[in-house]
């Protein structure tokens, strides 16, 4: 769901020449415990197991950056700071950042198209839809740089990203612009649902939704996460949470 218009600005990690991508990366703090450890101090707990399944589904959890998103812009150790924060909402997570970073070549780990800005004129211009052909020779681009690179493919409309061929890529839907939290469940349940049993990712926390997300149990991103991904069928899906809003919800400090 998109009710205005594209968002300003430019995108991207190329791992084609002349195509416009993001960059995907995983940082794991030194020290961060990947497990989860429960310490009973009495005979009975209750456990909300539709919670603690929601959590372990959380493969992927962090921040999106762009030239454009926030100011000021961050320091490495802010960024850290925030993706850090949000890996400890969900236990077994790592920390990850989905970072635009300008028309480049780069051997990156995990690399992807935001497919808004694929074949299109200008900001805001219409997008070309990404084909099955397409999709999969990009997917075989990043595995010959390391067979275990993936590609992921983004956009808020899934009849542009490909039809039938799946790979191993991981889409990511950044949808924006919901009536309540219901919508957007709805939204990305969809989604999901269309691109099963493929890995998801799910970019929130826009300034067009901050009248309903702001009111939600704190950590709101944990709330909203959570209730993302108790509703997700695949196995493993990411939350990140864009860097418009970020100093509302994490610390870069």
């Amino acid at each position: 769901m998109r009710g205005f218009g594209a968002r300003t600005g430019a995108a991207c990690l190329v791992v084609v020449a002349c195509l416009c991508f993001s960059f995907a990366f995983a940082h794991a703090a030194e020290g961060t415990n990947r497990g989860a450890t429960i310490e009973l101090n009495s005979d009975t707990v209750d456990v909300d197991s539709n919670l603690v399944a929601a959590a372990s589904k959380v493969k992927w959890a962090g921040v999106r950056s762009s030239p454009y998103g926030i100011d000021p812009f961050p320091t490495r150790s802010g960024w850290v700071k925030a993706m850090d924060t949000m890996a400890g909402y969900f236990s077994g997570s790592t920390p990850t950042a989905v970072w635009l970073v300008g028309e480049i070549k780069f051997d990156g780990r995990n690399s992807g198209m935001d497919v808004e800005w694929y074949r299109s004129e200008c900001d805001g211009c219409e997008n070309a839809k990404v084909s099955d052909s397409t999709a999969k020779a990009w997917e075989k681009k990043v595995k010959s740089l390391n067979k275990n690179y993936r590609l992921f493919l983004k956009h808020y409309d899934k009849s542009y990203l490909p039809p039938d061929y799946r790979g191993k890529i991981i889409f990511i839907d950044d949808s924006l612009g919901f009536e309540n939290e219901a919508d957007l469940l709805a939204e990305f349940k969809d989604f999901a649902d269309f691109f099963y049993p493929n890995d998801v990712m799910f970019q929130i926390g826009y300034k067009e939704d901050k009248v309903w997300w702001k009111k939600l149990a704190r950590p709101i991103p944990k709330t909203l996460g959570k209730d993302l991904a108790a509703q997700t069928s695949q196995k493993n899906c990411g939350i990140i949470w864009v860097d418009f809003t970020l100093r509302d919800v994490l610390p870069t400090k």
